[in-house]
């Protein structure tokens, strides 16, 4: 085989080699040095997981053509390998070489390796996996692969912005933003900032952790290990614009926070939250949003990612769905029942959610 396979516990994901194979394959802002970093560095200790990084190099150079981030979860006896997600990753993926010769992959003598390398488990579980990425499928050969239920949703984007909009956005849509706005400026001028200092961009993550949890039972802002992975992200994906935080303001109060990040001209929406008991009747969600995608259009930027989830107010903005993948390999008798009891759905599927969530907020 012309690849070393190794198991790691422990990656540098800021390493240049890294950074050089990031920068050459198709992957997200979800697999970007900084947010795996801090994946592995504020959540997997804290969260009971055990780091599993799979990489594959050129046998002859060495050179790093491959990269997989997984982890090992428990729950309740019950061992699952998983993409490292831990909630916070609205798209997976390996992060490969374009020269990669992923038929290797399919070989029977790669999938042994690939077994031996790999810690007892008794199910593998891949979610969120988009279409596209590439060795999603060639991993082990077994592999079963369907579709989740929810979508994530996107939006091309092109300057001059106001041409884009009124080509892309309904007449009514335009009109309610600008009825929208007007009623936000009787609060006071209506302004929109991009924050830079760091303590500014702590108290504005933590207000938007405030604002969510009035309205999302289950977010996962509520937890202190999650909020202070977005901090982290926040202030340090500000200095290379990685991370945007933004503040809409009506006269002198926070109307809205949006927190988003940005690779290879493309935005992506990540959590926003907005003063419902004041500004709910202003719509500053909305404002926002609109903001935001001036400025990213106007920027160069040629995609906005409104990410996964089926919320009705992304179809306002001229979205297309995109069907995500689920990628399940049991390992055992016990692993095949739970992956066919999962695909049948109804209350084992919502059992299973519901185990999730518990084992992220232990």
């Amino acid at each position: 085989m012309p690849y070393e396979l190794e198991i790691h516990s422990s990656f540098d994901f800021e390493s240049a080699e890294y950074q050089e194979l990031y920068a050459k394959s198709n992957a997200t802002a979800f697999q970007s040095p900084l947010w795996l970093k801090h994946v592995y560095s504020d959540l997997v200790p804290q969260l009971d997981s055990e780091p599993i990084i799979l990489t594959a190099r050129e046998r002859d150079s060495k050179k790093l053509m491959l990269v997989k981030p997984l982890l090992k979860r428990t729950y309740m006896g019950f061992s699952c390998v998983e993409m490292a997600d831990l909630g916070v990753s609205d798209y997976n993926g390996a992060i490969t070489d374009p020269e990669l010769d992923e038929k290797v992959f399919l070989q029977e003598k790669t999938n042994k390796t690939l077994r031996k390398l790999l810690p007892s488990y008794d199910l593998i579980s891949l979610r969120k996996m988009r279409a596209g990425s590439r060795a999603i499928t060639s991993m082990i050969a077994t592999a079963k692969v369907g579709e989740m239920e929810t979508m994530s949703y996107d939006t091309p984007l092109s300057a001059p912005y106001e041409a884009w909009r009124t080509s892309s956005l309904s007449k009514s849509f335009r009109k309610e933003l600008r009825r929208k706005q007007r009623k936000l400026e009787e609060y006071g001028a209506v302004r929109f900032e991009l924050l830079q200092e760091e303590d500014r961009i702590r108290d504005a993550i933590i207000l938007l952790a405030k604002m969510r949890s009035e309205r999302f039972e289950d977010d996962l802002l509520k937890q202190d290990v999650y909020l202070q992975f977005y901090i982290n992200i926040a202030i340090e994906g500000a200095k290379s614009g990685f991370a945007q935080t933004r503040l809409l303001y009506a006269g002198d109060e926070i109307a809205a926070v949006e927190f988003g990040i940005h690779h290879d001209r493309c935005y992506y929406f990540l959590l926003g939250g907005f003063d419902q008991e004041t500004f709910a009747k202003c719509s500053p969600g909305m404002l926002m949003i609109d903001h935001i995608l001036e400025q990213r259009a106007e920027a160069g930027d040629l995609l906005a990612d409104f990410t996964l989830g089926d919320e009705a107010y992304k179809a306002k903005f001229n979205t297309t769905a995109r069907p995500l993948k689920h990628i399940a390999i049991s390992g055992n008798i016990i692993g095949h029942l739970v992956q066919m009891t999962y695909e049948r759905g109804g209350l084992v599927k919502k059992v299973a959610k519901k185990l999730a969530n518990l084992k992220m907020s232990a």
